[in-house]
């Protein structure tokens, strides 16, 4: 059994690519507008995307279960 360090099993991971998008994307948009990281903009932020991020949850779950709505989409626009 090889003994790899941490850094070398933490990059052999499937969600280090993505991690490593997200934290390059904050970069930059903190780089543009330094409020980026405020406590109020995360807060609006979370704010605005609980409603979405429900809807999403909801037809995972949905779809995994073999069904497909898309009616959800057209009452989305309603709310």
């Amino acid at each position: 059994m090889e003994n790899h360090s941490l850094i070398q099993r933490l990059i052999a991971r499937p969600e280090f690519g993505p991690f490593v998008l997200l934290i390059a994307e904050i970069a930059v948009f903190w780089g543009f507008n330094h409020d980026f990281l405020s406590p109020q903009n995360i807060s609006n932020t979370l704010a605005f995307t609980v409603e979405l991020g429900l809807i999403a949850l909801a037809m995972t779950l949905l779809m995994t279960s073999g069904e497909f709505d898309l009616s959800v989409g057209s009452l989305f626009g309603f709310s």
